[in-house]
């Protein structure tokens, strides 16, 4: 890809950033509409010759440059430079959550985004609550995880599959690699951290499941234990489906990503 001077942007948080579908090379010029427009004119107050960061939501990222504003309804930017993103974990998560009453679910897209997952697996247990308007709210957790991608600097922005029902979600990862944990308040003898730590090699890929508002039930358990999810318990306290997915993300980035494990870039 092509690159050019950056001097200051990485690491630069006050700078605007942008989703803007690609593929784009330095030079191109990028026409901006509607409400990604009006965001650049009047809530950030840009001008011609602004600068900006982009992001593709493919792991992509440049710098930009305000050419020509028409109004509130155009924005043209020049592309000044392309690189792959490099604030991508090497831990591919997959969040399987099933579905919690959906408030709730607005918390967990935003703050795993943040967190880093590769994808969050929309799942409907048997205890979910069914949501009204589903097909819109499905959209603004879209949208819900394009913001938070922006505003955490990540190039990528998390895949959203389902709602999905329990046997379409298992044929939907099967064969998928990656070690595979369900937190499950009923589990007595294996914890959350003797599962992580019987991994002598860390995986690439790692497959959470989270239950909704009361949990997974037995058969669901059994069900997904069959297809090679280990139930493991994450102490002596219950904890809300969205504090339980926020923690098992965290822990597992620790160990396994990059949030103090491999390729931290820490000490």
């Amino acid at each position: 890809m092509g690159s050019g001077p950056r001097c200051s942007w990485r690491g630069d948080v006050s700078r605007p950033r942008l989703l803007v579908s690609g593929p784009w090379a330095r030079g191109q010029v990028l026409a901006i509409k509607g409400r990604d427009a009006r965001r650049l004119t009047r809530v950030l107050r840009l001008g011609k010759g602004d600068v900006l960061s982009i992001f593709d939501g493919q792991g992509v990222e440049g710098g930009a440059r305000i050419l020509e504003l028409r109004g509130w309804a155009e924005v043209k930017l020049e592309v000044l430079w392309v690189e792959r993103a490099q604030a991508e974990s090497p831990l591919k998560i997959h969040l399987v959550q099933g579905l919690p009453k959906w408030p709730k679910m607005e918390v967990v897209a935003q703050k795993v985004t943040e967190l880093g997952v590769e994808e969050v697996c929309g799942l409907l247990a048997r205890r979910s609550v069914p949501w009204s308007g589903e097909g819109e709210k499905w959209k603004r957790l879209e949208r819900i995880m394009e913001e938070a991608s922006r505003q955490c600097g990540r190039a990528n922005v998390p895949k959203l599959s389902g709602p999905w029902k329990l046997e379409e979600f298992l044929r939907y990862q099967r064969g998928e690699p990656g070690a595979r944990l369900l937190l499950w308040e009923g589990e007595r003898t294996n914890s959350l951290k003797a599962a992580l730590e019987a991994w002598k090699i860390p995986p690439e890929e790692v497959w959470l499941a989270v239950g909704p508002e009361g949990g997974f039930d037995e058969e669901e358990v059994k069900i997904m234990n069959q297809e090679g999810y280990t139930p493991v318990s994450m102490g002596p306290r219950i904890l809300r489906t969205e504090t339980a997915s926020m923690a098992v993300v965290a822990i597992a980035q620790y160990l396994w990503g990059d949030m103090g494990g491999r390729a931290s870039g820490m000490p």
